[in-house]
């Protein structure tokens, strides 16, 4: 009897301790979370943190970083070209 119970204990341990990986674009217990991430950012499969793509940084990595190590002339283009409408 002392055995079975902890053979049933063991399956009981062993079953709760499976893990999974998630789907892309799902994260937390079940993958029942859907991410945010945007710009081919990774999405953490446990926090749904996003690890942004170089370039990239904000929560959901949707804000484009600025180059500070340029001449100023260069960066004020690339600053304001990102605001031009191109339609």
């Amino acid at each position: 009897m002392r055995m079975m119970m902890m053979m049933m204990m063991m399956m009981m341990l062993t079953s709760m301790a499976t893990c999974t990986e998630c789907p892309a674009g799902t994260y937390g217990q079940n993958c029942e979370s859907r991410c945010h991430c945007r710009n081919s950012a990774e999405c953490h499969p446990v926090t749904g943190e996003c690890i942004c793509s170089p370039g990239w940084h904000g929560d959901a990595c949707d804000i484009r970083q600025l180059i500070h190590s340029c001449a100023y002339t260069y960066c004020t283009l690339l600053f304001f070209t990102e605001f031009i409408d191109t339609r």
